[in-house]
């Protein structure tokens, strides 16, 4: 038992790496879809147009690493526990994408020929701010993730003081409320709706498959882990080749007893990454994988990276003529890396200088010293 223990300290350095892969996917995907806006051509043969996917992967590893860090508290009702629970979560997200936002306004108030997508309106802000849902984009278009994170975050803070019974209800409903997206006829639009949307969102549903296999890999011994992780990497890689070039659409309608299903990326990359984290994370935790430095700190390094690459990859874009880029590069694909490098290194300059000494600071000043 003390050996078990001990072997779910390991660093999960499989899971290290697809968390950088991830945000790295994430990146060509804006720098596709720059290419094609922007250039109208597409980026290397427009094989990133599935790398949106990234974001499937950050929410069911976002619903894995809550249960896989919580478990041993969960359903202790403490509003100690409660309070540091969110103030962990808060420290961790928040004052790094106010940080950005800033950055961005700064940027588009100094840099007029830097165009923002929307006007900025002081109720928008204040919504983009606060992670409120709305009409329009936030000021970082990244940001809608975000929203579902913290969605997800004060619904499983929630078991720290609700009665069992009461908790599970609410986490119940909330869960048969997202799977009615799956009917075209409950369909709800995020564009009339935004807030209803927050939770009839099959999205959420994906927290729901990451804390399936934290509780699975923490309570089984995988004889098949392997087996789990590559079928869950093959039908993820398929699904996005598929989707990029057509033999499927991003969003399918089947007939199924003259009930339309509306069939969408929670099926086709949410299950994937489903099997993907919990093979990855039981052969981390029973194998254990060498992995580079390098890969490991882009694991490290990527929520800055996946926060801050929007911006970068669309000023970037924009200065291409200012700079001369077009005429030094001449090529739309080398272009396309080479903003996409750049926005990746001068994120993880952030990263260094800015999220890990800034997180590090605030977790020693707000959070209570153990003993």
């Amino acid at each position: 038992m003390n050996d078990k223990k001990e072997s779910r300290r390991k660093q999960l350095n499989l899971i290290q790496l697809f968390r950088g892969l991830a945000a790295i996917a994430v990146v060509l995907f804006h720098v596709d879809l720059c290419s094609n806006e922007k250039l109208n051509m597409p980026f290397f043969f427009d094989l990133f147009q599935s790398g949106l996917s990234g974001v499937d992967f950050f929410f069911v590893l976002s619903g894995f690493v809550i249960v896989y860090t919580q478990h041993r508290n969960f359903l202790q009702q403490s509003f100690t526990r409660f309070k540091l629970f969110l103030l962990k979560r808060f420290i961790r997200i928040i004052p790094i994408y106010w940080f950005i936002n800033l950055c961005i306004l700064l940027g588009a108030f100094l840099l007029p020929m830097f165009e923002l997508p929307n006007p900025i309106t002081l109720g928008f802000a204040i919504r983009s701010f606060l992670l409120i849902p709305q009409t329009l984009p936030p000021i970082n278009n990244v940001a809608w993730t975000l929203t579902l994170i913290v969605f997800f975050y004060l619904v499983f803070s929630l078991n720290y003081i609700l009665p069992r019974r009461v908790y599970f209800a609410i986490a119940a409903t909330i869960i048969l409320a997202s799977a009615t997206q799956f009917v075209s006829a409950f369909v709800v639009s995020p564009l009339e709706y935004p807030r209803w949307k927050l939770i009839l969102n099959s999205l959420n549903l994906e927290f729901v498959f990451g804390c399936i296999a934290a509780y699975v890999v923490l309570n089984y011994t995988l004889k098949y882990r392997k087996t789990i992780f590559f079928l869950g990497l093959t039908s993820f890689l398929l699904f996005g080749f598929a989707q990029t070039y057509n033999f499927i659409d991003e969003v399918n309608i089947v007939n199924i007893l003259g009930i339309d299903l509306t069939i969408d990326r929670t099926i086709f990359f949410g299950i994937p990454c489903l099997f993907l984290v919990m093979g990855a994370a039981a052969i981390d935790i029973q194998d254990g994988v060498n992995i580079p430095n390098i890969l490991i700190y882009l694991g490290n390094a990527s929520y800055s990276i996946y926060l801050a690459h929007s911006p970068l990859v669309n000023g970037l874009f924009q200065a291409r003529s200012l700079f001369k880029l077009d005429t030094i590069v001449g090529n739309s694909d080398i272009l396309g890396w080479f903003i996409a490098i750049i926005a990746i290194a001068i994120s993880c300059v952030f990263y260094n200088l800015i999220e890990k000494p800034l997180t590090s600071y605030l977790r020693k000043q707000l959070i209570p010293k153990k003993g």
